[in-house]
Order: C-alpha cells, then sequence, then structure tokens
C-alpha cells in the first residue's frame, strides 16, 4: 500500500519550478537522467580503443551544454548507444537540447520539446515491462505541463488566453491527466504486487532502492495531479462541470493531506506553492474567504523565507500577488484590489525585479479590476462614473506602451489575443481598437497576400477610429494613421497609402513615428512620380512636392532630409519654380552623393530664374544685375568645385560628367552675360572663347555656344563677324543649325519688332538686319540639308524670308519675295496654304512702303475682312486699309464711319497702338470734311 504524502518527500524530486511570465524568460529544463539496466550492461559490446580514452557520457553532456546538438546527434551514428531504449533515450536528450537552445528560433525550441515527448510515448508503449516506465511516465506528465503547455498556461494565468491556446491547453492538459491516472492506478498495481511479495523477497527488493523509488513517485504524481486539474480548470467556461469537479477534487486532496499546508516551507520547500494551489481554487470556486485566507498566507510566508528561498518560489509569490488582487476584484472589494495592485508593484520594485513581465501583469491586471469597477457602475445607473472607469481602464495599459516603447507591438499583441480577432469593435475602448489594428496588421503578414481582408478590415477600423476618437483615445491617433497607411501598402494602393503616411506627418508632426512616416511617405510618392505613365500626372506630381516638403521643412536636420533634399530641388526645378529650386539646391549637404551634381543644378536653375524674372516680371533693371550677380558666383564656385574634383583624378565616368557639366555652365554664363540688361556681350565671347577645343562639346550644347555668339555679335553691331559666324555654325553643326538659327530668329524678330512696331528706328533695324542673315541662312541651310522636309516648311522658310526683308526695311526685295509666293485671290482659289494670309499681308505691306496704296488696299482688306476680332493682325490689317484709303481720298464720311462702326463694337479697338492710329486717322479725316 502506499505510504501517507509526505511534502518532504514531494519536494525531493518534484519542485514545482515558476510560471515564464509571457516572455518564457523563466524557461528550466526538468530531465531526469535514464540509468541502464545491468542487465543492458553486461550485453553491451566492448568499445572501441578509443573508446577506452574517452568516457562517452561525459563527451555527449559536454555536447548537449554547449548546444553543440548537431555535433552530438554525429557522435551518436559513429558510436550509438546499445540498446534501442537508450538510442531513444539520448534522441530525447538531443531533443531537450534543442528547446534549450536560445540560438534557435522559438518555433524549433517548442517543436523539440513536442518531439521529445512523442519519443517518450513511444517508450511507455514499447516497453510495458520495463521498471523505468513510471519514471518516463512521470516524466512524460511533467513535461507536458512545464514544457509543452508552458506558453498556454502563462497566457491562462495572466491573460485568459485566446480561444485557440484554450483549446490547445486543454488537450495537452487531458493528456497529463490521462498518463498520470495511468502512473497511479499501476503504482497502486505495483503496491499491491510488492505487498504481496514474500518478506525475503520483498527485502531484496528493498536493498535495491528500487521500493524507496516507487514510494516516492506515488506522492509525486499525486502531487502533479493537482496542479494537472488547477491547470485543465483555467480554460474552461465558469460553467463547465469538468472544471467544478477538477476544483472539487483539489480542494479534497488539500484536505485528505492538510499537512501539505502547515509544514513549514523551509523544511517542505511546497508550503508556499500549495498555499498558492489552495487559494487559486478557492477562488476559481468563488470562495473569496478562504482564497483569502490562503493567499495571504502564501505572501507571509515568503516574506519570511531567505532571499535564497524566496528567488526559488518568486513565480508562486507573483502568482499570489496577482490571485490576491483578482480575488477582491470578484469580491466587489476595488478599493481593496487596487491598493493590493500597488503593493504588488511595490514589491515587485523591492524585489530589484521590475521588468516588463511584471509590469504587464499588473497593467492587465489594474485594467481588469477598473473594467469590473466600471460594470458595478453601470448597473448601478452611474453612466458617468462607468464612462470615467472604462476610460481610466485602458490608460494602464496606454502608460506602459509610453513608458517601454520597445514592447508596445507586445502589449498590443496580448490585448489582441484576450480579445479576440472576431471581437465587436463597437464595445471596444481606444486602446482594444488599437490593439485589433496591431493584431490584425501582424496577422495579415504571415500571408503577405495584398487581398488578405483582414488589410482592408484595417482601413476600415482605422477609419471608423479616426472618425469617433475623443478625449485621451487621441493620443492613439498617429499610430492608427500610421497602421492604415501600412495596410493600403500592403494592399497595393500605393497612392493612399502614400496619403495616409503624409497625414501622420501633418496631425501628428512630434510622434516618435512621425519622420519615418515621412521617409515612407516620399519614398512611395517617388515611385509614382518616377512611374513614366504617371509623372507628367499633376495629382502625382503634388503628392510627390508635398511628402518632400513635409520631410525636409518637419525633419530639417535629419538624414532622411538632408538625402531628399536634392530630389526636393530637382522637383521644383522640373514644376519651372527656379528659383525655389536653387534655394534647395544651396543646402544640399557636401556629404550628399549628388553634392557636386546639385551645385551645377543651382547654376541652372538661377540662370532660368533670371531669365524667367526678365520675360515675367517688372523688376527693375538693379534688381536683375543682383540676380546676375549671384548666378555668376555660384558658376564661379561649380567652375572651381568641379576642378578640385577633376584633379583628384575621378572615375573615367565620373570624370566625363564632371566635364560635360562644366561646359554646360560656361556656355549658361554666357548666354546670361548676352542678356541685353547684363551688357557683357564682350564677356560671353570670351566666355566662349576656344570652347570647341578645350571643353569637346557634343552638337546640341554647340548649338547654344554658337546662338551666343550670334547675339552678342548683334548686340556690339558687329553684323559682318556675325555674317561669316553663321555659314561657320552650319557647316559645324548641321544638324542642328536649321531649328538653332530659326529660334534665334524668332527672338531677334521678336525684339525689333518690341523695339519699334512701326517706325523704324535705329535700334530695331540693327536687329531686323541680323534676323534677315539667319532667314538667308535658314533658307540656305533648308536647301541644302533638309531637302527631304516637306513643301510647306519650305514655304513657311520662304514666307519667313520675305518677312525679314520687309522688317529691314528692304521694301523691293520683299515685294519680290511676296510676288513670288502670291497665290489665286480669295475668291480664286479652291485650296488655301496656312501662310496665305501672312504672304497677302507683307506684299500689301510691302506696296504701302513704297507708297502704292493702291496695289496695297486689296490684300489688307482681304486679311481684314477674314480674320475674327480677337486677332490682332486683323486690327493692322483694317488700320492699314483705311490709311491707304485715305491716302487715296475715298470719301472720308465712309472712313469715320467704319471707325466708329468699330468702335461702337469693340470699344478697345484692338490694342491701345491701334486705337491711337484710328483715333489720329479720324480726325485727319474729320479735318477733310472740314477743308471741304
Amino acid at each position: 500500500m502506499p505510504k501517507p504524502i509526505d511534502p518532504v518527500a514531494i519536494a525531493h524530486r518534484a519542485i514545482i519550478r515558476p510560471i515564464p511570465l509571457l516572455t518564457g524568460a523563466l524557461l528550466l529544463a526538468f530531465m531526469m537522467n535514464a540509468s541502464a539496466s545491468a542487465d543492458a550492461d553486461r550485453d553491451r559490446p566492448a568499445p572501441p580503443a578509443e573508446e577506452k580514452r574517452l568516457n562517452r557520457k561525459v563527451f555527449r553532456e559536454g555536447l548537449k551544454k554547449r548546444g553543440l546538438t548537431e555535433l552530438l546527434e554525429r557522435h551518436l551514428l559513429d558510436f550509438p548507444p546499445s540498446g534501442e531504449v537508450e538510442a531513444l533515450l539520448m534522441q530525447r536528450e538531443i531533443r531537450l537540447a534543442e528547446s534549450a537552445d536560445p540560438n534557435r528560433p522559438e518555433s524549433q525550441r517548442r517543436a523539440a520539446i513536442t518531439e521529445g515527448n512523442r519519443i517518450l510515448e513511444r517508450l511507455i508503449e514499447s516497453h510495458a515491462n520495463d521498471e523505468r516506465r513510471y519514471d518516463w511516465q512521470y516524466r512524460l506528465a511533467y513535461s507536458l505541463l512545464y514544457d509543452e503547455a508552458e506558453p498556454l498556461i502563462t497566457s491562462a494565468l495572466y491573460r485568459g488566453g485566446d480561444p485557440n491556446e484554450r483549446s490547445r491547453l486543454t488537450a495537452l492538459t487531458e493528456h497529463a491527466l490521462t498518463v498520470l491516472n495511468t502512473l497511479l492506478a499501476e503504482l497502486e498495481a505495483e503496491y499491491n504486487r510488492i505487498d504481496a511479495l514474500p518478506i525475503p523477497q520483498f527485502e531484496q527488493l528493498e536493498r535495491t532502492g528500487y521500493v524507496e523509488r516507487i514510494d516516492r513517485l506515488g506522492p509525486q504524481a499525486e502531487y502533479l495531479m493537482q496542479w494537472a486539474r488547477l491547470y485543465d480548470s483555467l480554460p474552461r467556461d465558469e460553467a463547465d462541470r469538468i472544471r467544478v469537479r477538477r476544483l472539487n477534487q483539489i480542494r479534497t486532496y488539500l484536505t485528505a493531506n492538510p499537512t501539505l499546508l502547515e509544514v513549514p516551507h523551509d523544511v517542505s520547500h511546497v508550503q508556499v506553492q500549495v498555499l498558492v494551489l489552495a487559494g487559486l481554487t478557492e477562488r476559481l470556486l468563488n470562495d473569496h474567504t478562504a482564497a483569502r485566507h490562503h493567499l495571504g498566507r502564501a505572501l507571509l510566508v515568503a516574506e519570511r523565507l531567505s532571499r535564497k528561498d524566496r528567488a526559488a518560489v518568486r513565480w508562486a509569490v507573483t502568482l499570489a500577488h496577482v490571485e490576491g488582487i483578482r480575488n477582491e476584484r470578484d469580491d466587489g472589494q476595488f478599493d481593496a484590489a487596487l491598493a493590493g495592485l500597488e503593493r504588488f508593484r511595490r514589491a515587485t520594485r523591492a524585489d530589484a525585479k521590475d521588468d516588463f513581465g511584471m509590469s504587464l501583469v499588473a497593467a492587465l491586471t489594474e485594467r481588469s479590476i477598473l473594467r469590473s469597477r466600471a460594470e458595478q457602475a453601470e448597473r448601478a445607473g452611474r453612466t458617468a462614473d462607468a464612462r470615467q472607469y472604462r476610460e481610466d481602464a485602458w490608460q494602464a495599459l496606454a502608460q506602459l506602451a509610453n513608458r517601454c516603447p520597445d514592447h508596445r507591438d507586445e502589449i498590443y499583441a496580448t490585448v489582441y489575443q484576450i480579445n479576440g480577432a472576431d471581437a465587436d469593435v463597437n464595445q471596444m475602448d481606444s486602446f482594444d481598437r488599437m490593439a485589433l489594428i496591431a493584431g490584425l496588421l501582424f496577422d495579415a503578414g504571415e500571408t503577405a497576400a495584398p487581398d488578405d481582408p483582414r488589410l482592408a478590415q484595417v482601413v476600415e477600423v482605422g477609419k471608423g477610429f479616426l472618425a469617433t476618437v475623443t478625449g485621451r483615445g487621441r493620443t492613439l491617433t498617429a499610430e492608427v494613421l500610421f497602421n492604415v497607411a501600412v495596410a493600403e501598402f500592403r494592399r497595393g494602393r500605393m497612392v493612399e497609402a502614400a496619403r495616409w503616411f503624409l497625414k501622420v506627418v501633418r496631425d501628428c508632426p512630434t510622434w516618435e513615428g512621425s519622420e519615418q512616416a515621412a521617409v515612407y511617405a516620399v519614398q512611395l510618392a517617388a515611385d509614382l512620380y518616377n512611374d513614366s505613365s504617371l509623372r507628367d500626372h499633376p495629382e502625382a506630381q503634388q503628392l510627390y512636392r508635398n511628402a518632400l516638403r513635409a520631410l525636409i521643412e518637419g525633419f530639417t536636420d535629419t538624414a532622411a532630409a538632408e538625402y531628399w533634399r536634392f530630389y526636393y530641388a530637382q522637383l521644383l526645378d522640373e514644376l519651372g519654380e527656379h528659383e525655389s529650386a536653387a534655394e534647395q539646391y544651396a543646402l544640399v549637404h557636401k556629404e550628399h552623393e549628388h553634392y557636386v551634381e546639385g551645385t551645377f543644378a543651382r547654376v541652372k536653375c538661377l540662370a532660368s530664374a533670371l531669365q524667367q524674372h526678365r520675360t515675367e516680371s517688372t523688376e527693375d533693371l538693379l534688381v536683375l544685375r543682383r540676380k546676375g550677380e549671384e548666378f555668376f558666383k555660384a558658376q564661379r564656385r561649380f567652375i572651381s568645385l568641379a576642378g578640385d574634383v577633376l584633379g583628384a583624378s575621378p572615375e573615367p565616368e565620373r570624370a566625363a560628367l564632371l566635364r560635360k557639366l562644366r561646359g554646360q555652365a560656361k556656355v549658361l554664363a554666357a548666354e546670361v552675360q548676352v542678356i541685353p540688361e547684363m551688357d557683357r556681350a564682350v564677356a560671353a565671347l570670351d566666355t566662349l572663347r576656344d570652347f570647341e577645343t578645350t571643353d569637346s562639346p557634343k552638337a546640341g550644347l554647340l548649338a547654344r555656344v554658337w546662338r551666343v555668339r550670334l547675339l552678342a555679335y548683334e548686340r556690339l553691331g558687329r553684323l559682318e563677324e556675325a555674317e561669316r559666324a553663321i555659314p561657320e555654325f552650319v557647316a559645324a553643326d548641321p544638324e542642328n543649325a536649321g531649328p538653332t538659327l530659326q529660334k534665334l530668329y524668332a527672338t531677334l524678330a521678336a525684339d525689333a519688332e518690341r523695339i519699334e512696331r512701326r517706325n523704324v528706328s535705329e535700334a530695331s533695324l540693327q536687329k531686323a538686319k541680323v534676323a534677315l542673315l539667319l532667314a538667308q541662312q535658314i533658307v540656305a541651310w533648308s536647301d541644302r540639308y533638309a531637302s527631304d522636309t516637306p513643301a510647306a516648311e519650305h514655304r513657311a522658310w520662304a514666307v519667313q524670308l520675305a518677312e525679314a526683308h520687309l522688317a529691314a526695311g528692304q521694301y523691293a526685295e520683299a515685294a519680290k519675295l511676296f510676288g513670288k509666293l502670291r497665290g489665286p485671290t480669295a475668291a480664286e482659289a479652291t485650296t488655301k496654304q496656312p501662310d496665305d494670309l501672312r504672304v497677302v499681308l507683307g506684299y500689301s505691306e510691302t506696296q504701302y512702303q513704297l507708297g502704292d496704296f493702291a496695289a496695297a488696299l486689296p490684300g489688307f482688306a482681304e486679311v481684314a475682312t477674314q480674320l475674327p476680332a480677337n486677332d490682332p493682325i486683323r486690327w493692322q490689317a483694317l488700320l492699314r486699309d483705311l490709311q491707304c484709303r485715305t491716302a487715296l481720298n475715298h470719301p472720308p464720311h465712309g472712313i469715320i464711319k467704319v471707325i466708329e462702326q468699330q468702335k461702337y463694337l469693340y470699344p478697345d479697338l484692338g490694342n491701345p497702338e491701334i486705337a491711337e492710329e484710328l483715333r489720329k486717322l479720324q480726325r485727319e479725316n474729320q479735318r477733310r470734311i472740314d477743308g471741304e
């Protein structure tokens, strides 16, 4: 028969180890070395010579301790244990060593524990007659509870566990109970067999130590059974009959073995643990008075222990604190529960173990107290108090998250698992919703599928949160925005993701993750902007610009801002905001990979800004020249910098780029120097002297060089040099000469017309003469190099040449050229050329300037009647028409009538210049009437 329960015997082998707090940091291995039977030792073959010099057991143990499990497995292949049992036991030892290896992933460590237990099961099933099977059964039950079920028990004890965890825990605890019940039944049978042995056989068996081992194993299994029953009750609902039966079985066991509760801990080494077991059992059975008594005694006993003994039962002390607080909560004693929570926190700090696990347990416990208090207030009709308690409840977790930002995700994961993914969002507080968002996002990350419905759920819950959040919940706004952005990114919705990241920066600029959100917004927007199909899309441009601006202005001194500033300047340049781009380029850090390119780009932007101001602004000459000086200073700086880098013998590709940029910088300088307001035409020619030989320009750049030279010659009145230079240019760059000459012609012709629209002046005449040279060379170029060009373009160049003669005052030659271009009259024509009206008007103008008003009049009349009133040429033709009629002495009344009629229909008469000329003409014809 089994002996009575002996607490000391229990403590000798069955040391109840602590349950790890969430992180599994307190994992302790419980491994019992198996000894081979005497028969097995006799049957073992003689070891090889090299094995005689090596203690295999010591060697294998050394490999296990050092985590060298792969080497150990190799050793076992070379020197396998004798017999199947020893081989399986060694394989289990390897699995246990793997489970204790901190360098392995958690999933591998858990799998190793499971595999080790399966090995034990195979041993038990296949060796039913081996006397060691009782130890194997005990080890299996112990490992099922304290190894395989460890994280599940921890979750159930400290946070309730999620449905999946509760289901898995139930399966493991039921398995452990089955093993223990089988073990106790077999031990009972073995006790009966031993008791029935003759005394000599019993004494012989006792001398081997077998009887003592069996006597100890029974109480150990009984004790382990009670914890298995407790752990089996944790995942079950309160109304579950099995749960109630398990708890009552524990109560019965403790009643039958009162010494477990009374023998001092320094003797039994389990008094504190048993008191906690009793207190937890009574709390779960809702006997709050009994639970308070046992849990309070557990803490008092623990306080009197030595530091070493107290450290050994720290897990039990922690559980006693937490269960005592929960007991007060369940009993409706909320002030007492909160006071107990404060004592627990002080005790944790005093124990120098104020780790995150303890803090999370405390925060979860505080939340449960306040939620229970809110429910009580709600039942009592105190709605305002209930609302405040609920708000305070989640603050305990929020404050912990703020205090331990590195563990924020772990806190969210814990709350997410407690609530479950399918919890009613409408019943959640702000922190619950944030945890749901984080949890769904993490779970969706396991699949990495853009169509995962959990990603859409994140967006939906996030938007709902943002639409309804109030009070202290707003402190979570930034995280919600960020996670919604991440969800949209994973869904492949890049525009939406960039907008949400940008909203983080705008709405929560001081949040710790705002800089990262700004970087993500920029990266996404950059990808969109650089997509060839979206580059010119205004929305993509604006999004990229807003993101860059948010990063650079909001996080100015960060490495990210320093890096992206170059691209912000580049974007502003591409959008035509050259002055702002130049300001940003000037701030690019010297260590930036594109610093030199940025220095050149600033030169280019300043040149463009200067040209832009010149054509679009009314700024005075001093302002323009000040901007010019800024440009020249930047240009000289770049030239110097490029020279320094080239002098350091960079890579050939880098050197080629720098030489190219240096050549462009020289051309930019010359282009600015040739601007009339700069008055540096001579300097422009000096800048480009020997350019072709020193800078080896490409054809496109060479066209700009010759354009500057021709403009400089024109500015200086050196028409002979311009006349010589144009053929040189055409010969040097025939491919680009025509388009370049055409652009230059347009510039000079427009300048000439702007200086003097009607009356030939010296300044406008000089420009017109250079323009004439250009028009002649364009025609010559087209005849030689553009023979495949459509006839319509050749005709346009011919018309342009005729107009250039007209502008230069060479009316007779212009008349000849226009005459060759004239087609049938409007009444006779069956097809019209695009430039027919230009020809008609140009021919009439030459006749007008030559004084043949009768020949000029039909053309002016045709143009004036065919063009709409908003066309300025129509008004010029009308003015000439009436001037010809006046010169030809047509009736003045008719001329005045036309002017009055046009003034009535179009009060502004086209433009101020035409209006003034028409008023003069009206007065002249009125004088003709008055003189009759």
